[in-house]
């Protein structure tokens, strides 16, 4: 609440009694204006300011450290014929597709709490508790999809009285 006459700014008020008490008691209040630059602060250079850094984040390409096999196609070729052998022809595509996501997140979260009482031992009394608390959340996601065409033309052999079977095996990759 700004302005004259009744308004006031509760927090000011709250942040000047806890000053006053913390004096008489020879403690440290801490005031933190985490967004910053709050015209209605006073500025106390009494202690320097606080900065935080943080550490870099360095995104690399994914590394593949091992490979799954996956059966993608399964043929069997029977050639019952006792005298002859037989060729049977396969022209096949398959697409793969695998989808990558790489998430960083950064946040900060800080804030403060006073409490203070007043009164008479064992007539009357007052307890009150101020808390603030600031929060931020900030990151990026990177999503990569990489998309793998296998192509199978093959002309296979089948003897006479004998079962093929053909597989057609492809690694995936497991980053």
């Amino acid at each position: 609440i700004e302005g004259k006459n009744l308004q006031f700014n509760l927090q000011e008020v709250v942040l000047e009694f806890l000053y006053g008490v913390a004096k008489k008691e020879g403690a440290n209040v801490w005031d933190l204006d985490v967004l910053g630059e709050n015209p209605h602060r006073k500025k106390k250079d009494r202690y320097p300011v606080v900065q935080a850094q943080m550490s870099d984040v360095t995104l690399e390409a994914a590394r593949i450290v091992s490979t799954r096999p996956m059966v993608a196609y399964t043929q069997l070729f029977h050639n019952g014929q006792p005298d002859r052998n037989e060729t049977a022809t396969i022209d096949k595509q398959i697409k793969h597709h695998n989808t990558y996501t790489f998430t960083v997140d950064r946040g900060i979260d800080t804030g403060f709490s006073g409490s203070w009482s007043a009164g008479i031992p064992d007539v009357i009394g007052a307890t009150s508790e101020i808390s603030v608390k600031f929060s931020t959340l900030w990151g990026n996601t990177e999503t990569t999809i990489k998309e793998t065409t296998h192509s199978l033309n093959l002309v296979v052999n089948v003897p006479a009285e004998t079962t093929v079977q053909v597989l057609l095996i492809i690694t995936e990759e497991v980053v």
